[in-house]
């Protein structure tokens, strides 16, 4: 498979990078339409190690938008910190996907807002919410789970899946009060009367929850503060990362990898990473892929932009995947001039130039053009 910048229509933002590695590295990929009729080119960018946070996440998502010129919208897919209740049962391996009842924004950005005299803190972090587009295509996976249709499911039952990220037999969350006793990951120093007593399951994948996500500058390790703050927003788990991405129009996708208490470990994390991804996939998936060439672009036009080697050699680049595209094309033929599929394919292509060029004549003007 071979694409070039303007093929990317989505940008998909992970928290966790693998290779230890200060550069901003994009991978390509291709996600499949459940009809069978379609598919999305995506790029797919890590946050530098030792760089998480908001500010990271912002960079990232605006070296995106300055590289591909055709982006309409984002997902940001990793891990948090869980949060559980009586009422909704969050537990490690579990999905939560940032949205909200009122149609508001599904992210809560907690820490912003003011201090007044004599006055509790008063929180004013709201963040901007998913495109409609990505909104109804949760609503659409939603209503296929009730209908006990769980792509997810299969996806992490995969012999590939289960190999990078099995399913970790033991979930302990201890009562708010009790610390962590001995430093280290493992609990098995913690006492085991202080757990806490939670119904049993009668499934063991994951279970996919709805509501807003909080987002910060810290990690949370306070079961008090997070309890706090779940009464206070309703918020199903802690982040770091989607607060920066205001500009960013996307949907926050994270797995719960561990409780926002002292007992944090990393067992859960590569489960909760792949379950994240696995149902990010599964709502692509049911997003049209023309619904999605219609949204206008995203992306960054400055007037300093378009110049500089490294933009140049990305031309040159380009220009090569395109002589080779179409070395690679059938010949036109009298008889197929027309009708065949090498003829429309050139007529979409030229479409496509067409488009490109006078979006290009829309943002020269220099600044912010949003198309």
């Amino acid at each position: 498979m071979v694409l070039i910048l303007e093929d990317i229509q989505i940008g998909w933002i992970c928290a966790l990078t693998i290779e230890a590695s200060t550069r901003r590295i994009y991978t390509y990929g291709r996600i499949n339409l459940k009809t069978g009729d379609g598919f999305h080119n995506i790029a797919i960018a890590q946050l530098p190690l030792a760089e998480t946070g908001k500010a990271s996440a912002a960079t990232v998502a605006k070296d995106m938008r300055r590289t591909f010129p055709n982006i309409k919208f984002g997902l940001m897919v990793g891990i948090a910190g869980g949060i559980w209740s009586c009422g909704i049962d969050v537990r490690l391996g579990d999905v939560v996907v940032g949205v909200s009842d009122d149609n508001g924004s599904g992210v809560i950005q907690y820490d912003h807002g003011k201090y007044l005299q004599d006055s509790a803190f008063v929180q004013r972090g709201m963040m901007n919410k998913a495109s409609k587009l990505l909104r109804t295509a949760v609503g659409i996976v939603q209503r296929n789970h009730m209908c006990k249709i769980r792509d997810y499911v299969t996806s992490l039952n995969s012999p590939k899946i289960r190999r990078f990220a099995h399913r970790p037999a033991h979930d302990y969350l201890f009562e708010p009060r009790y610390t962590h006793k001995v430093k280290g990951r493992s609990c098995r120093y913690c006492a085991s009367d202080r757990l806490r007593n939670r119904p049993k399951r009668s499934f063991t994948y994951p279970a996919i929850h709805y509501g807003p996500i909080a987002s910060g500058d810290a990690v949370i390790k306070d079961a008090l503060f997070a309890q706090t703050i779940q009464e206070e927003h309703g918020v199903l788990c802690f982040e770091m990362e989607a607060a920066g991405l205001d500009a960013f129009p996307c949907l926050v996708i994270r797995g719960i990898s561990d409780y926002a208490d002292t007992h944090k470990n990393d067992d859960w994390h590569p489960y909760a990473a792949a379950a994240a991804a696995a149902y990010a996939k599964e709502v692509l998936a049911v997003v049209p892929s023309t619904a999605v060439a219609q949204l206008p672009s995203i992306a960054i036009r400055s007037k300093n932009l378009h110049t500089g080697p490294a933009y140049m050699a990305s031309l040159r680049e380009q220009e090569q995947i395109r002589q080779m595209r179409a070395s690679q094309k059938p010949k036109l033929t009298s008889k197929n001039l027309h009708t065949g599929p090498a003829y429309i394919a050139s007529l979409r292509e030229q479409e496509q130039t067409r488009q490109y060029r006078e979006s290009k004549k829309r943002g020269k003007g220099g600044g912010c053009t949003v198309m």
